[in-house]
């Protein structure tokens, strides 16, 4: 699943398989301005809004969505001047940001304590599905410095094949338990 080149789009609706080659992506915003949603064939979308500040707890950005494409998904863009596709090949990675990974592919099975990367990220929630795509565990996290109730860390043992989706936070890192 690499795509063959980074491509750049502008506003309006793109469906993946004719207008985006199905792959895993890292996709950002020309200075950093504009929304994307994504909803894809498995029900996991994503509606986040493109910034390089953390925005508010109720209007959180983020830099960059890196995820899987596949088949089907439709990608909106919205207020943005131009949108880059760049894939995104196989190697693991902690932390990891906005978007859907794979535990055996994107990131290593084991035990991990979790955290915001940063301090004063305003937070946001990271699911963990099942090989069936059921739900197996789902944390609301913010940073240590961030004035909200939610949790700071939290305690996860990933298994080959899960998947992983982080919605409206920069990063999550993945501590060896």
């Amino acid at each position: 699943m690499y795509p063959s080149k980074i491509i750049e789009l502008k506003n309006g609706t793109y469906e993946v398989g004719k207008d985006i080659e199905p792959g895993h992506y890292t996709i950002s915003s020309k200075n950093n301005k504009g929304y994307i949603e994504i909803k894809t064939v498995e029900d996991w979308s994503f509606k986040e809004e493109f910034g390089k500040d953390y925005g508010t707890v109720d209007k959180p950005t983020i830099p960059t969505i890196t995820t899987y494409l596949t088949e089907g998904d439709k990608v909106n863009l919205d207020k943005t001047e131009l949108t880059t596709f760049e894939p995104k090949h196989q190697t693991y990675t902690n932390p990891i940001s906005t978007g859907i990974w794979i535990v055996g592919k994107d990131v290593k099975p084991g035990k991990y304590k979790i955290y915001t990367t940063f301090s004063h990220d305003i937070g946001g929630n990271l699911k963990v599905f099942n090989r069936d795509s059921s739900l197996d565990k789902e944390y609301i996290l913010a940073g240590k410095d961030s004035d909200t109730g939610d949790d700071t860390e939290g305690s996860v043992t990933l298994k080959d094949g899960q998947i992983l989706v982080l919605n409206h936070m920069y990063s999550v890192t993945l501590d060896n338990e």
